[in-house]
């Protein structure tokens, strides 16, 4: 078997894909062959992201920077003004910078789980000349799947046989209405994946029709796998307005460091008190941290 590229499977016809995949359309896979295919390309189910204890989240969320910077301030102001206006009201703007931080997080991870589930389920494939009932985590690349009104498409795959064909993509792309799918190969190799006409993909739904798809990408590798990457990563990797914030975070902290460090000797030199000092020390701090 050829390797294909999934993105650049709606630009060829329906026999140059079964060639490049080495697949009759009326005989299916052989079972063999599909179990090696699947040594090859994996299980056909999105990865799981390992799971963060809620303990060691919030801990991670209480440990940036400029939270640190506002949690000294507190206990310094209790500790020396005794008095628990402004320690209360510094906790409250913690509490709730952490607790909006900590749900968006948790919905991020919530709809990485809703994806995994969505892909549970079995499909109708044409093996060594039959019908048959298949766990989707068991698809590989070449297989023929048998489709019809209500089913969820269980893999990336490219349209070689249509009746009335049309798709609910809006888990994909967006788009409230149903998509018309044909067979015709297409021109423009960089079509943006609402476009593909003569695709089918992974977790979207067909409303009225039926179709036969030969498998073109299982799990992580097609374009639900994609977004479910991008889900899985969103709680490391940074984006570039995340990145610039905690670059103006580490900045914020050390201006508050200094000009703390600078009115405190300032103050010494002057004879000022301690109390006075630490209580100064606490406004600068909290004036540094933005809203």
């Amino acid at each position: 078997m050829a390797d294909i590229d999934p993105d650049a499977a709606h630009t060829s016809s329906p026999d140059t894909i079964t060639m490049t995949l080495n697949v009759d359309t009326a005989q299916g896979l052989s079972d063999t062959e599909a179990a090696h295919r699947r040594e090859t390309s994996g299980a056909n189910r999105l990865d799981e992201q390992a799971g963060e204890s809620a303990l060691r989240k919030i801990v991670r969320l209480l440990a940036d920077k400029m939270t640190l910077v506002l949690i000294v301030a507190a206990a310094v102001s209790a500790g020396v003004s005794h008095e628990w206006e402004t320690p209360v009201v510094i906790l409250l703007v913690i509490t709730l910078n952490t607790v909006l931080n900590y749900v968006q997080e948790s919905r991020a991870e919530e709809s990485l789980k809703a994806l995994q589930t969505m892909s549970i389920a079995r499909s109708r494939v044409r093996r060594d000349g039959r019908e048959q009932q298949i766990d989707r985590t068991d698809l590989v690349p070449g297989d023929v799947v048998l489709l019809e009104a209500g089913d969820a498409i269980p893999a990336d795959g490219r349209v070689v046989e249509a009746a009335r064909l049309q798709v609910a993509e809006a888990a994909l792309t967006g788009e409230s209405q149903p998509v018309d799918k044909t067979t015709e190969a297409l021109d423009d190799p960089d079509l943006p994946v609402g476009d593909r006409t003569n695709m089918l993909y992974m977790n979207t739904e067909i409303t009225r029709g039926r179709a036969v798809m030969v498998v073109t990408a299982t799990g992580m590798h097609t374009q639900i796998g994609k977004i479910a990457g991008l889900l899985g990563g969103a709680g490391t990797d940074k984006t570039p307005l995340q990145r610039r914030i905690d670059q103006l975070a580490t900045l914020l902290t050390i201006v508050a460091i200094v000009v703390v460090v600078i009115v405190f000797i300032l103050g010494l030199l002057r004879g000022e008190s301690w109390d006075d000092l630490l209580l100064t020390a606490v406004s600068l701090a909290v004036a540094t941290i933005p809203e």
